[in-house]
């Protein structure tokens, strides 16, 4: 009787795993899969990381900070699992150091709202803003 080796697929993500001599989409699973499948989980891991370097010097050169907060760290990671895009926070990020009382608080709130609003890539986020500006002319041309 043949042993079903579990090999999990991507060690982050606990619920996915795959069985050695499984069929999964017409093809068996094999090590050659198996891989792939970590390499590509490898180069996404390593994506992000660089993602994370950038947000963290463009944080520091915006703010003028030594490194990124562990705080602001987590936050982009949160966005970034949400599928908010790098230059996205950056945006956010750049509307926080322009309000009259730049902070982190003011960016993690921005990344919040787009998260709430669904707002992902950079062209997403600037359909909303002219939705905004559209939205505040038409309050400032109000008789009252």
């Amino acid at each position: 009787m043949s042993r079903t080796t579990v090999i999990p697929l991507f060690p982050q993500t606990p619920n996915t795993q795959v069985y050695a001599g499984e069929v999964q989409d017409g093809k068996e699973l094999t090590s050659e899969y198996y891989s792939r499948a970590c390499a590509r989980t490898r180069e996404a891991e390593r994506d992000r990381r660089l993602e994370l370097a950038d947000i963290g010097q463009y944080y520091c050169d915006t703010f003028g900070a030594a490194k990124l907060p562990p705080v602001a760290r987590r936050d982009c990671e949160a966005a970034l699992d949400a599928g908010i895009d790098c230059e996205v926070i950056l945006i956010a990020i750049d509307e926080a150091a322009m309000a009259p009382r730049p902070s982190w608080a003011y960016a993690s709130a921005i990344l919040r709202r787009l998260k709430a609003e669904g707002v992902q890539t950079p062209e997403e986020y600037a359909s909303r803003q002219a939705r905004w500006e559209a939205r505040r002319r038409r309050r400032e041309e109000l008789p009252f």
